[in-house]
């Protein structure tokens, strides 16, 4: 049959099932044993399940070694046998350098003006408390699964069933009729996942990256109670779902009990599907399916795919990822047998010989310890076998820890194994050197984040229900709790993060940047150090210009004010040089109509005069000072000079007036130019002797 004969039902996508859920759920089903099958024949199942027994502890071989104990192995059990985990220790010093250094997230809004300068600031607040919430935690588990799996992936979504219980609602059938039962209402909430690479079910023909996939699913356990609670008419298929899928990654490591359904078990597994608007799916899917039963489907409630990889290295002709950690592998499995060969040789040979005549041999015979010789009149050549092989398996077994520091890029600074020798200088370069070898991990970290981050506010803008509240982080904002809508995020375009550069993540860096501080005297001010401090540990700019942009956003607010025509209340901490360029902008809009333009010229005199008023006295000046403003320009030029001080400039004068202090015409003034300067205690010294004062003084 040519192509031109089949009908159009044998051309449908597989997604587009004309809303039938048990058509559905047979493709699906299909799509997952694919990916699955395609895992095992690749060898890629088999590499995850040898990496993960490497990295907790067990023998990469199956065997019954671990880093958590030691056991006798061979026929008399003469050998040792256990695993030492260099590994592990690599791998998490890695993820140290990674996530060492908190992200720096900032809103970008679409126009810059005062409601969506609070708006960011709100944006910014919001994000922060998302990565208190989990989004950091979950990122950094995704870093341990990206060194060990060669992915991480986080899933970003809304949960329905999160959050506190509103109320309840009648359960419909097919038709839409009652079913009498009734299904609990929650206020619902986001919901943050971090998935190994298994746990993220595509198609293994597409070979681009992440985001090149028109469709993924997520493998994940939730609980079966509330599950059956939730969607009652499947209740009976969700208590006889399995557990978990055992072609899991954790099934093939030894969760053998988990294997076997238990209608008892708490959790069950779930395979939600996820597909993006596209040409043939223009409102794109969710489908959430348990065991082998769609229970839920229909359009996608997201933008697009609730997904962000962390993937930095990808195997070529394919969509999946390559580990660091498994360049390490290899000298890990040679380092631990080092040392368990010279484990067993001490424990076989360590046991000093001595050596006593025929028939000497000490009663009870089982003597413990030593171990005993007999023999003639003299004594024999014992070898010793207790440090054979020593010196060379040290020497192999930093060889092999070398190997691994150099396929990793980590220094000995970073480890640890710095000698007396080395100067600060070189132990910084070689933390930056550090910091810089694992540059892509941390980029594709931060975008990961960034992502994520940015579906958190999408998400709360179409979900987040009523009115919420948000603490403003920085001591300078004012309120401190601000209340806010989901609709005020619709001015955020976008969002960046800045993980700073290689040297920020080093502590070298930080060490000569706070030596160069205390050395020039600079850090005086405890809120100068806790901002600078701030900065150094995350790379935002808040801290520093937080009181600037507080009063910007406040200038905003008022200049807002005064164009819509109503005046405020003057104050004298108000930035009234930035109060007056605001306003001087608001007269300039051609379409200000008079009542507005006299509102607007009305509070620039009132600023201008309290300015001058404030420049014109001490106290004044002070709060100026304190608020980071200057004297007027107009109180400085008017300031009175200094007395004696002779006019300058033109139309000056030809003789200066007369001081308050000057005698009057009739009496003779001292020739001041010839009299003696004033001591330095103010007093004047005319009439002191010529050489001094006398002793007697």
């Amino acid at each position: 049959m040519n192509s031109q004969s089949k009908s159009h039902a044998d051309n449908r996508y597989w997604c587009d099932t004309e809303g039938d859920p048990k058509k559905l759920a047979m493709h699906f089903r299909t799509r997952i044993d694919r990916f699955y099958d395609w895992c095992n024949t690749s060898g890629r199942a088999r590499l995850w399940y040898r990496v993960a027994r490497m990295f907790y502890g067990l023998d990469a071989d199956a065997t019954y070694r671990s880093s958590a104990y030691v056991q006798l192995e061979g026929a008399q059990g003469q050998d040792l046998g256990f695993v030492t985990n260099y590994y592990r220790s690599f791998i998490r010093t890695l993820v140290a350098l990674t996530t060492g250094s908190r992200p720096a997230f900032a809103a970008r809004p679409i126009a810059y003006d005062a409601s969506t300068t609070e708006t960011v600031t709100i944006a910014n607040a919001y994000m922060d408390r998302e990565m208190d919430n989990g989004l950091e935690e979950r990122g950094a588990e995704c870093v341990v699964k990206n060194l060990n799996f060669g992915e991480g992936w986080l899933l970003t979504t809304w949960d329905d069933a999160a959050g506190k219980m509103i109320g309840e609602e009648p359960v419909v059938d097919e038709n839409g009729q009652p079913t009498g039962d009734v299904r609990p209402i929650a206020t619902g909430g986001t919901r943050i996942l971090s998935l190994r690479p298994d746990q993220v079910i595509r198609d293994p023909d597409v070979t681009g990256d992440a985001n090149t996939h028109q469709w993924l699913a997520a493998s994940v356990q939730r609980n079966r109670w509330d599950l059956m609670r939730q969607y009652p008419l499947y209740a009976d298929e969700i208590h006889d779902a399995p557990t978990i899928d055992p072609r899991w990654l954790f099934g093939l490591t030894g969760g053998g009990t988990m294997m076997a359904r238990n209608i008892n078990n708490d959790c069950v597994q779930t395979y939600e599907l996820y597909h993006k608007k596209t040409f043939a799916m223009p409102d794109g899917l969710f489908a959430l399916m348990v065991g082998t039963t769609i229970v839920s489907m229909g359009p996608l409630p997201y933008d697009d795919l609730p997904f962000d990889a962390m993937m930095p290295d990808r195997d070529p002709g394919t969509s999946m990822g390559y580990a660091q950690g498994w360049d390490l592998m290899a000298p890990q499995t040679l380092a631990s047998s080092v040392v368990m060969q010279m484990g067993t040789n001490r424990e076989n040979f360590g046991r000093p010989n001595i050596w006593l005549p025929t028939g000497c041999i000490p009663e009870p015979y089982d003597v413990g310890g030593p171990r005993l010789l007999q023999g003639g009149v003299s004594a024999p050549v014992v070898i010793d076998m207790s440090t054979g092989g020593v010196e060379s398996g040290e020497r192999f077994l930093e060889l092999a820890l070398t190997t691994m520091q150099r396929l990793s890029g980590i220094s000995d600074a970073t480890m640890g194994n710095v000698g007396s020798s080395a100067s600060g200088v070189a132990i910084a370069q070689q933390q930056e050197n550090t910091a810089m070898f694992n540059g892509p991990t941390t980029s594709s970290y931060g975008r990961m984040l960034q992502g994520a981050m940015t579906k958190l506010l999408r998400i709360a803008q179409r979900f987040m229900p009523d009115e919420q509240l948000i603490h403003i982080a920085g001591k300078l904002h004012a309120p401190m709790v601000k209340r806010f809508k989901a609709q005020d995020f619709a001015s955020i375009d976008g969002i960046s993060v800045e993980l700073g550069s290689a040297a920020m993540r080093s502590s070298g860096a930080r060490h000569s940047i706070a030596t160069e501080l205390l050395q020039a005297n600079q850090i005086q001010n405890p809120q100068i150090v806790e901002a600078f401090v701030q900065f150094i540990a995350t790379g935002r700019t808040e801290p520093l210009l937080d009181g600037a942009r507080a009063r910007e956003t406040q200038c905003e607010r008022l200049m807002l004010e005064a164009q819509e025509g109503r005046p405020y209340i003057v104050a004298a901490t108000m930035p009234h040089a930035m109060m007056i360029d605001r306003l001087t902008t608001v007269l300039a809009d051609p379409s200000m109509d008079a009542e507005r333009a006299q509102v607007a010229q009305t509070l620039i005199q009132q600023h201008s005069e309290l300015w001058m008023t404030l420049s014109s006295n001490p106290m004044g000046i002070g709060i100026l000072a304190a608020t980071g403003q200057v004297p007027h320009p107009a109180a400085q030029m008017m300031a009175p000079p200094a007395p004696g001080t002779p006019m300058q400039g033109p139309g000056a004068s030809e003789t200066a007036p007369p001081a308050e202090d000057a005698p009057p015409d009739n009496q003779d003034v001292p020739d001041r130019a010839n009299a003696p300067a004033p001591s330095p205690s103010g007093a004047n010294t005319s009439e002191m002797p010529a050489n001094g004062p006398t002793p007697e003084a």
